[in-house]
């Protein structure tokens, strides 16, 4: 009989150790590492997909920069503190895929002006982009959000052909969860481009981050203080503080050398360097 963990939309899975060795894996576990967490964790018949996660988290503490990296999920809900928002990461990310992007900008469509999230452009195609952040997980993005997505890009592509803002050539929905079975089929339908936690398949958000490491800093658990001071100083990933010299990091976003110290020796070991003052 399959063990089966409850998802955080109440929804039942069957256990796959293969697959919680596979995701370790993906965080920088070695095989040998990851199979011994596989196989000391006990899982239950109806455990919380949370309560597994915070399992193998403290089966972790001895390799932080891996439980960084396996805790993803969370790193992207905790994008909510002021100054630090999702739609910020959505265009730092495009940039390391060789988009040039605008954020929050005020565009004429033919019937009404929208505040867009992001605008992306790239080989002289423009994308408009709306984000969609949820901070728990479980939350599905839904056709609703996918119809105002698609009829929002209507009426900005209409309104750039009538000179009215600039050129739009595509619509995109992102969102840091997973969406509906409805709002894919829809968005998919209509020619809006989705990018979910992991849609496409092996090609959403997750996959962007992962295949490049792409860390956002909030991986690490920081206080809201210098979440705050990192977001206004644009060092949005992980890599950005990696080659920084802690003190100037300390000058750059007002906080303790101490903690300077410590921000960089952190992003260092996850992205694989040594640490030096």
């Amino acid at each position: 009989m399959p063990t089966y963990v409850v998802k955080a939309n109440g929804e039942r899975e069957a256990y796959d150790p293969a697959k919680l060795t596979r995701t370790l894996m993906r965080a920088g576990a070695s095989e040998e590492h990851a199979k011994t967490i596989v196989t000391n964790v006990r899982v239950y018949d109806g455990m919380p997909t949370k309560d597994l996660l915070r399992k193998v988290l403290t089966m972790l503490r001895s390799t932080p920069a891996i439980a960084s990296r396996y805790d993803l999920k969370g790193a992207l809900m905790r994008l909510g503190p002021t100054g630090f928002t999702f739609e910020k990461m959505v265009a730092r990310l495009l940039e390391e895929y060789g988009y040039i992007t605008k954020t929050n900008l005020m565009l004429r469509g033919t019937c009404v002006t929208h505040e867009t999230d992001v605008i992306a452009s790239k080989n002289g195609k423009t994308a408009f982009v709306e984000c969609k952040y949820h901070n728990e997980s479980g939350i599905y993005t839904g056709l609703h959000v996918s119809m105002y997505t698609w009829a929002r890009f209507v009426d900005l592509s209409e309104g750039a052909k009538a000179g009215l803002c600039e050129p739009i050539d595509a619509g995109w929905l992102v969102t840091n969860t997973k969406f509906s079975s409805d709002a894919a089929t829809f968005g998919t339908c209509r020619g809006l481009r989705l990018i979910g936690w992991n849609f496409p398949k092996d090609h959403g958000i997750a996959h962007m981050i992962e295949s490049r490491n792409l860390w956002p800093v909030t991986v690490f658990r920081l206080d809201t203080y210098t979440l705050e001071q990192l977001a206004a100083a644009r060092l949005l990933l992980v890599k950005d503080i990696c080659g920084m010299n802690p003190e100037k990091l300390s000058k750059k976003i007002k906080i303790p050398r101490p903690k300077a110290d410590e921000l960089v020796r952190q992003a260092r070991e996850l992205c694989g360097q040594a640490f030096h003052n």
